[in-house]
């Protein structure tokens, strides 16, 4: 999660309010973070991933100005329509398609402001914009920029600029190679035949996205007055939020917002619009999740203090709020602007004592008791292969295939724990024998059921090494051993035997030649619920 670090004096001059370091401590952390530190100088809180838009100091001293009841309810953010224009090429579909911009005026600027533009910036890539995959941003003095602005695909010949931090052009591929931001991200337009880039109606390579900037477009200084934001990526959506987080930013610390046209194709937009989403939430819920009696009047006062505008039941969200999806995010709300240290605990109406279940108590009897046969445990993946579940086994059932596994290795879930543990024997080919082995875990066939299983492996293993384990570990439990033949291409032809629950036998050499294992092994697998029974 990250942290960020602020002025303290320049934090409690946003807010409005000169609060002493305890309660301003305090109050920080009931807002929902992480307090770091609180020095005579500096603020530091850890932000939690679900408030992206507390990434800045001006998001903090508005959320913190609501709280204090000093200015509750929906922060009004002007935005004029402006005159210029963003087009966006159909072939970006399949690169970054995406992209939300705005304009910002008027703005005083100096090296805390610039640092914190940039702050902003490089937290919602590292948090919101997962390392710049899933959105990258950049900032650009307008008076070096020509309309329309053009965000197009062009083949990386073709890319030609000098990049930020940089005195010469470079080809876009030297980019990637040599330059730190290339270096860094360059991953992000691998096997790309064509890459994103911003470029001006001069013809002014702007940015290679999502990597740099251009030296002589992208360099915000203090003598910056007027700027262009554009944030591009895979989602429409996601791209506003972040743009309106920024611009909900510049705009605190005295900029002008305007508006963009963007231009896909036919469709044209406009950005950044902070119009609310509007929902409803009723006390009769809140209380029914919280177990509390607020009123209709408590719930808007709590909503207000969270920076939302509630008047009876309807609630008007801000639109940088990337973290509300459902009704238990506004909920959740309630109980922060409420205060935590406002709701009563309460005793359960009903007391209950905890204790063992027949199935764990099953299942840690049966884990003794081959840990004093000399076992050891062994916990494997429930997630399996076709090769070792079907293939290596000689089954012919199909076990259960996920539906977009990741790997090979992992895309089935198991039917037998045996082929789990002949694969561990596989692979610990380099110890000493005789290795015995056993586990305890559900498998599918379809229906989830747990067993336990166990191999031994040595040079004189066989069927009778087996039986002996199962005969001791039912005699403990008070059980007789009742056999029948059983006939499985897992195990050797007159070797292998069914019991009320389970089966075991001397492994077939194909078996384990599969598995390239150069002793006998013995195994067995029982469902725990026959022995519970």
């Amino acid at each position: 999660m990250p942290t960020i670090t602020f002025d303290k004096q320049a934090f409690l001059k946003a807010v409005g309010k000169k609060l002493p370091d305890q309660l301003l401590t305090e109050k920080l952390a009931m807002l929902g973070t992480d307090v770091q530190a609180v020095t005579e100088t500096e603020v530091s809180v850890e932000v939690f991933p679900d408030r992206p838009d507390l990434l800045s100091m001006q998001g903090f001293a508005r959320a913190m100005r609501a709280f204090l009841g000093l200015k509750p309810g929906l922060a009004a953010f002007p935005v004029a329509k402006g005159k210029e224009t963003v087009l966006v090429d159909p072939a970006l579909k399949a690169i970054r398609p995406y992209t939300a911009c705005a304009i910002a005026r008027k703005l005083k600027l100096d090296d805390a402001r610039i640092k914190q533009l940039i702050d902003i910036q490089e937290k919602l890539h590292g948090t919101y914009g997962r390392k710049r995959k899933r959105i990258a941003m950049g900032i650009y003095p307008l008076n070096g920029i020509g309309f329309p602005v053009r965000f197009e695909a062009r083949a990386p010949s073709d890319i030609v600029f000098t990049p930020l931090e940089s005195d010469k052009p470079m080809p876009a591929l030297q980019i990637l190679k040599e330059h730190p931001k290339g270096k860094e991200y360059g991953g992000l337009l691998f096997n790309a035949r064509a890459f994103p880039v911003f470029i001006d109606n001069d013809e002014q390579i702007m940015s290679l996205v999502p990597i740099v900037n251009s030296e002589r477009t992208g360099r915000v200084t203090a003598e910056t007055r007027e700027i262009f934001i554009e944030v591009s990526g895979f989602d429409f959506n996601v791209c506003h939020k972040a743009l309106l987080m920024v611009c909900a930013a510049i705009a605190e610390m005295g900029g002008a917002l305007e508006s963009v046209e963007l231009r896909y194709g036919a469709k044209k937009m406009r950005t950044p619009d902070f119009t609310p989403k509007t929902t409803s939430l009723t006390a009769a819920a809140v209380n029914e999740q919280l177990g509390t009696s607020l009123s209709q009047k408590q719930v808007c006062e709590a909503l207000q203090k969270m920076g939302y505008d509630a008047r009876a039941t309807t609630v008007k969200i801000p639109a940088y709020r990337a973290d509300i999806l459902h009704e238990m995010d506004l909920i959740e709300d309630v109980a922060i602007g409420y205060g935590y240290d406002n709701l009563q605990s309460t005793m359960p109406a009903i007391t209950t004592i905890g204790a063992e279940s027949d199935s764990a108590r099953t299942e840690r009897i049966v884990r003794q008791l081959f840990v004093s046969l000399g076992y050891t445990e062994l916990k494997s993946f429930c997630l399996s292969s076709v090769e070792t579940q079907v293939t290596k086994v000689g089954q012919m059932r199909r076990p259960l295939e996920m539906e977009n596994p990741l790997t090979a290795e992992y895309s089935v879930l198991r039917q037998q724990l045996i082929p789990g543990l002949l694969d561990a024997l596989s692979h610990n080919r380099s110890n000493e024998y005789p290795q015995m082995l056993f586990e305890i875990g559900p498998v599918w066939t379809p229906e989830e059921e747990l067993r336990i299983a166990f191999v031994v492996c040595g040079e004189r293993t066989g069927f009778t090494e087996a039986k002996a384990t199962l005969e001791a570990a039912l005699r403990l439990l008070g059980k007789q051993l009742q056999l029948k033949p059983y006939e499985d291409k897992l195990f050797i032809s007159g070797r292998a035997a069914v019991l009320p629950g389970g089966f075991f036998g001397e492994i077939h050499p194909a078996v384990l030649n599969r598995f390239e294992i150069p002793f006998a092994v013995a195994a067995g697998e029982l469902r725990i619920k026959e022995i519970l029974e």
